[in-house]
């Protein structure tokens, strides 16, 4: 990834601030979890605060996310992966007894389209 900046002065500012977050990551302790279990938690908390049928849209809509990611632990993830991954949707989904997702042929122009990541999600994996 390359950034551009309009001074010097910003330029070092963001070295002292990658700096600085790769040494404070360094300094956390190794957390073994894996981004499924994370979101299997995160999800717990929130739906402290949410209906029913919020909280079961934010698990379907992180059924692709689990399925590409989910096995990477926390602190193995990458940029990278988050953006890369779950932007796209090649194959309509069926999802069969509340757990399979089931990948099927697209039957039109409509199933190529880009979804992206919703905002909240990827926000709250950026955060981490």
């Amino acid at each position: 990834m390359t950034r551009t900046f309009g001074t010097l002065r910003e330029t070092k500012a963001e070295y002292a601030h990658i700096t600085y977050r790769r040494y404070e990551a360094a300094a956390l302790p190794f957390d073994v979890r894996t981004l499924d279990e994370w979101l299997d938690e995160w999800l717990v908390k929130k739906a402290e605060d949410m209906e029913e049928s919020a909280v079961y849209s934010y698990s379907m809509t992180l059924a692709r996310l689990r399925g590409l990611l989910g096995h990477i632990r926390l602190q193995g993830l990458a940029e990278d992966d988050v953006e890369a991954s779950p932007s796209r949707r090649d194959f309509p989904r069926t999802l069969m007894g509340h757990k399979v997702v089931v990948e099927k042929d697209t039957k039109s122009s409509a199933g190529e389209r880009q979804l992206p990541l919703p905002d909240l999600v990827c926000d709250a994996l950026a955060a981490f």
